[in-house]
């Protein structure tokens, strides 16, 4: 190809999974631009590919409103033959990615500079409404120094990448692998710019350690670990960095979005401020981390490596060196080993969970040490301290137990412990039971005689203690309606058996603060805290409980039927209700058909390989 309308070609500059992207000249002004070519030969059916050129026409669009000096700019789009084209601003530089390859990332404080213009212009889209979707260190370019110009990091293929992703997922195409991708991507729900601001820290994560914070041989399994476990602690990885930076990044990186900060910038601010509390950090090079990989290889007879994935690469080495100093609060087991067995009995959480209760005990014991050390360099000053520090503690515990002995604290938690097992108070004769009780085993509670006996009972037959006198008021019960969407929920009142019904349905409650639980096969269950009488009617909505399910073929391309319902081509990711469906591949005249029972909030994955 020589010519793209009245663009001259210069160079090819990269492929990708949907076209080509080249370097042009524009003769008529004499700029340098770039072309992205999208292939539309693929699309045989006309009313698909004008669907896809209407889309491809709508998304540059959307992304030519961006005007940011950190935004790689969308001049025009074009078609001609069986291509889209896509020009746009051509900047002389190189990508993260390509830095990270060569192993020529920028020095400490410049790379922070650069993730921080890259942190402001996505806030600048996200106020836009617009969301990349698919950012990572390919598509984050730093310009070269020229005289006279300041170095700056640009984002690439805003609109483009969201067309792109889209559209793959519409025909069974993965794009790569996806490390890069957030949960929510990955589960198929919508998404905003806390999507982003995950990819951005997947990515802050890789340039700092060297590696992959979610790496793994299959997309099921690396879709497992995007959306079920947690990244390995960064400083276990970098030993210049500190606990706070990989507090930092984890919020970024935590599963639920509203977890993460309010925006990219927030956690850019953060993110510096951790790292200057440390001012010998610096980034570990991806060909460190393989040849520290290496290294270990021939040392360890433990670790077991298959390839030069950096998924273990660069994570043992650093793991045996904090391993010989107690305060890093680190066991030396690799964290990453077991992942490659998932479906082993050697879970990765369990491995998580014995790190974080041997770095709990080590923490223990590093503040023991201490205080027993403390002692033998004491002056007398901090012997007085301690003194008066004993007299405090004895000072507390005499007005605690003066307050234990005459305080009414004590009679209302008898009332409450005792009038557990008591059924509704509605019940004349449970009300008797519950006073016959409270006079034989709780006999100093002078507090209800200001009160009528029948509304003393009522008091004692309430659920939560600090309600107490809200409920001795004259009206003692009221009916609460309660309702559900859809109906059939069993709703049960303050864990109680006796206090529950199918809704829709009525029950008579006591005055005061209860709590409701509401479960119907198939939906997740609805918590709510109400009062009565003031709340006298309840209505839940139930959500259907979902799970992720992989789809995958070899080959790929295999059209995929979910209870019969036609639901895209392998591979896919699909979220399912809860409960059992029949899959089925379909290639040409062959298929292949499997149940599945997806578990509330599951992971499973399914795979077929064509004979």
């Amino acid at each position: 190809m020589n010519q793209v309308g009245r663009y001259e070609i210069v160079e090819e500059l990269g492929r990708g999974a949907m076209g080509v992207v080249y370097k042009a000249l524009d003769p008529a002004i004499g700029r340098t631009v770039a072309i992205k070519t999208i292939r539309l030969s693929d699309l045989t059916n006309p009313e698909e590919r004008q669907r896809v050129r209407d889309r491809l026409l709508r998304e540059a669009q959307s992304a030519g409103i961006l005007s940011h000096p950190n935004i790689v700019t969308i001049y025009d789009v074009h078609e001609e033959a069986d291509f889209a084209y896509i020009f746009m601003e051509y900047v002389h530089g190189s990508s993260l990615e390509k830095m990270m390859r060569r192993g020529s990332l920028p020095g400490s404080v410049d790379l922070i500079h650069f993730f921080r213009q890259v942190s402001e212009a996505l806030d600048y889209a996200h106020r836009k409404g617009i969301v990349h979707r698919d950012i990572k260190p390919a598509n984050i370019i730093i310009s070269e120094a020229a005289p006279g110009v300041p170095r700056l990091a640009k984002i690439a293929d805003f609109g483009v990448a969201k067309f792109v992703s889209q559209e793959m997922t519409h025909s069974g195409t993965m794009i790569g692998t996806p490390n890069y991708m957030s949960p929510e991507q990955i589960q198929g729900i919508p998404v905003n710019g806390c999507s982003d601001q995950f990819s951005l820290a997947v990515v802050v994560y890789e340039v700092l350690s060297g590696e992959k914070p979610f790496a793994a041989d299959t997309l099921p399994t690396l879709f497992y670990l995007i959306c079920k476990q947690d990244a390995k602690p960064i400083e276990e990885v970098n030993s210049t960095l500190s606990e706070t930076v990989g507090k930092v990044l984890g919020r970024a990186l935590a599963k639920d979005p509203t977890q993460r900060f309010a925006s990219c910038g927030d956690l850019m601010g953060a993110l510096s401020i951790a790292l200057g509390d440390c001012p010998a950090w610096k980034p570990v090079s991806r060909l460190a981390s393989l040849v520290d990989k290496s290294m270990l290889d021939a040392t360890s007879a433990d670790t077991k490596v298959q390839g030069p994935e950096p998924m273990n690469g660069g994570t043992a080495p650093v793991l045996i060196a904090h391993s010989s100093a107690p305060p890093s609060g680190t066991n030396g087991s690799p964290m990453m080993a077991p992942v490659r067995e998932l479906g082993s009995a050697d879970a990765p959480v369990d491995d998580r969970k014995t790190k974080e209760l041997m770095s709990n005990r080590r923490r223990r014991g590093e503040v023991f040490t201490e205080t027993q050390e403390a002692p033998p360099k004491s002056s007398i000053g901090k012997k007085l301290g301690v003194i008066l520090a004993f007299l405090v503690l004895i000072a507390g515990a005499i007005v605690f137990i003066v307050r234990w002995n005459s305080g009414p604290t004590v009679p209302v938690q008898v009332l409450d412990s005792n009038s557990g097992p008591v059924a509704a108070p509605p019940l004349g004769t449970t009300k008797a039971e519950t006073k016959t009780r409270k006079s034989t085993s709780a006999t100093l509670q002078p507090k209800p005689v200001s009160h009528p006996a029948n509304n003393a009972a009522n008091s004692r037959s309430s659920n939560p203690p600090p309600l107490a006198n809200d409920n001795t008021n004259g009206e003692g019960v009221a009916d609460v309606e309660l309702l559900s969407d859809p109906p059939g929920a069993k709703v049960v009142i303050d864990s109680k058996p006796d206090l529950s019904c199918n809704s829709p349905c009525t029950l008579s409650l006591s005055n005061g603060r209860h709590t409701l639980t509401a479960t119907l096969t198939g939906y997740n269950v609805a918590r709510r805290i109400f009062t009565v009488p003031n709340d006298n009617s309840l209505y839940m909505s139930l959500g259907r409980s979902m799970g992720v399910v992989v789809i995958t073929s070899f080959p790929s391309g295999s059209e995929i039927f979910v209870d019969g319902k036609d639901s895209g081509r392998t591979p896919a990711t699909l979220r399912l209700p809860v409960g059992s469906h029949r899959l089925m591949w379909v290639t040409g005249s062959k298929q292949h058909e499997e149940t599945i029972e997806v578990q509330s909030d599951g992971f499973e994955a399914r795979s077929f390989r064509w004979q």
